[in-house]
């Protein structure tokens, strides 16, 4: 293109330029998340923007004053690289023998001052590499030229074919007539008609398939390359005027030289086509990026509705689990304080009341502890299943407090020997029971006690009794209510300590939530980046008219 054609065309390149740095960018950006389906499905689209823009930039950058440019495309084995040695004399050892996929690579080479470029087969069986790097050859053409075998056309070949054949851009079709002559055929009189067969049946044919992209003048030459080959070889220049080579040399170099003056007027109509290839691409691109947005809102949405249910639902199970323990460690105490009532000895029922209380507290944590656990367990696999996340790590730390020591007053041993003693009973228990009288002391330690005696002594000591079972009754309702007190208070310290541990999962998932919102921003952002720019490219290729 010559500097005032690249002048005008300045803004159409910035903004593809532009255009396919945006889709780097979010090519870039996506290959750093882990959402893979959703991202897969976009990268596909990218890539597809990216080779149509590039394609693009690729015809802007063409240079108008060169030579002109053919590309020769066909299935494999129909005579593209025999052609090249028939114009050339040149690339014989490119030549298939009967294989396929001789050519593997696009090869460049000049003719009559016109680049003719020599394209791997396309159509093959497995051949998508072929296939794509013939396409690839075909796009910068300024005249396609189909090498079409007069065997057969299959429709794998016909469709890459019609592929490779751009808006605007001519097509000549070299019908290459496959027939094959004995020596002895060489040596005689061979006929047009022996030579090139079925040719209306094979033009009628070709004009079909090219009327399916809007071709429907193109140019036509029958050749036999076999039968030109022999010419060349054996420098017979009958057999090469009868393969009808130079008549389609002629031909070819006409179509060339119009096809590449004529080149400034396509190129607007081209460029316009690529432009609104390229626009539509990436809308579908920004599209995919506005499905995605939208996916993720429904999804942010669920998530934060599905995590406070699992909180509410946490919190019931704690409520339930801390109810369930507690009243077993009540239960425990109750069951304690009516022990601590009837034992005599009073440091013994001290120490079991309070040991029983103790091991009720650290019973009732524990289970406590287990159930809550198991609870938030089970709600953060649902959102763990339901969303995709990775699991947070579940601290659970619920430690029992220590309880305070209460002590218990009157002594039921003393008025249990006090009632022995009236009964007569010796030995230890009267010597228990002078520490609740002094009264007739040596008569109890000798024993000699009459029945009168044992009466007065029993109705005396009848007071004391009963005021120590008060004492102790009264202290064991005290440190019951102590003890009780001491639970509901460490209850509540355990259940605020289990609903704290849900926090930790509660800020991970809020992490998510913000990382999904900042996706949707920025979404949002390219959707609307990528839109602006297929305006301005849209209107600066239509502003485009030579």
């Amino acid at each position: 293109m010559p500097a005032d054609a690249q002048g005008g065309n300045a803004k159409v390149v910035d903004v593809a330029g532009r255009l396919l740095a945006m889709l780097e960018e979010v090519e870039a950006a996506i290959g750093q998340e882990d959402d893979t389906v959703r991202d897969a499905s976009l990268k596909l689209r990218i890539a597809r923007a990216r080779e149509i823009i590039e394609g693009l930039l690729a015809e802007l950058v063409r240079v108008r004053g060169d030579a002109a440019r053919v590309v020769c495309i066909g299935r494999t084995k129909a005579g593209k690289s025999t052609l090249r040695f028939v114009l050339t004399g040149e690339g014989a050892d490119g030549i298939g023998k009967g294989g396929q996929r001789t050519t593997s690579i696009p090869i460049t080479y000049r003719w009559r001052d016109i680049d003719v470029v020599d394209t791997p087969g396309v159509g093959a069986y497995q051949g998508a590499v072929d296939d794509a790097s013939a396409l690839t050859a075909a796009k910068d053409a300024d005249l396609v030229v189909w090498v079409a075998g007069s065997d057969s056309q299959q429709p794998a070949t016909v469709t890459r074919v019609l592929q490779a054949i751009a808006p605007g851009i001519p097509v000549f079709v070299l019908v290459n007539h496959k027939q094959m002559f004995t020596a002895e055929e060489l040596a005689g009189d061979l006929s047009p008609a022996v030579i090139f067969s079925d040719i209306i049946g094979q033009e009628a044919r070709i004009r079909r398939v090219l009327a399916q992209v809007d071709v429907s003048d193109p140019t036509i030459a029958h050749v036999n390359l076999w039968l030109a080959q022999r010419g060349l070889e054996g420098e017979d220049q009958q057999l090469l005027s009868q393969s009808g080579v130079p008549a389609a040399e002629a031909a070819l170099a006409v179509a060339a030289a119009e096809a590449h003056a004529r080149r400034p007027a396509t190129a607007a109509a081209v460029l316009r086509a690529r432009a609104a290839d390229a626009a539509e691409a990436t809308h579908v691109v920004a599209a995919t990026l506005r499905a995605h947005k939208r996916e993720l809102v429904a999804e942010r949405k669920e998530l934060r509705a599905d995590t406070e249910a699992a909180a509410d639902e946490y919190g019931d199970e704690v409520r339930q689990a801390a109810a369930n323990a507690f009243a077993s460690a009540t239960t425990q105490v109750v069951a304690a304080a009516r022990y601590a009532e009837k034992e005599p000895h009073r440091g013994k029922a001290q120490e079991h009341m309070r040991s029983e209380a103790v091991a009720a507290s650290k019973q009732a944590h524990a289970s406590l502890a287990q159930a809550a656990e198991g609870a938030a367990e089970k709600c953060l696999q649902q959102l763990v299943d339901g969303h995709g996340l990775d699991p947070p790590t579940l601290q659970m730390q619920v430690e029992a407090p220590q309880l305070p020591e209460a002590s218990l007053e009157g002594d039921p041993l003393n008025a249990r020997a006090a009632n022995w003693v009236a009964r007569g009973v010796k030995g230890a228990a009267a010597v228990a029971a002078i520490a609740l009288t002094n009264r007739r002391v040596a008569s109890l330690l000798i024993g000699l006690v009459d029945e009168r005696t044992v009466d007065n002594i029993r109705k005396d000591l009848a007071p004391t009794v009963k005021r120590e079972l008060a004492k102790r009754k009264a202290s064991v309702d005290t440190a019951q209510a102590a003890y009780m007190t001491a639970l509901a208070q460490a209850r509540t310290c355990a259940e605020d300590a289990v609903r704290a541990s849900w926090e930790p999962i509660r800020w991970s998932i809020d992490t998510v939530l913000n990382e999904r919102a900042l996706r949707i921003e920025t979404y949002a952002m390219w959707s609307a980046q990528l839109a602006r720019l297929v305006r301005e490219l849209t209107s600066e290729a239509e502003s485009r008219t030579d």
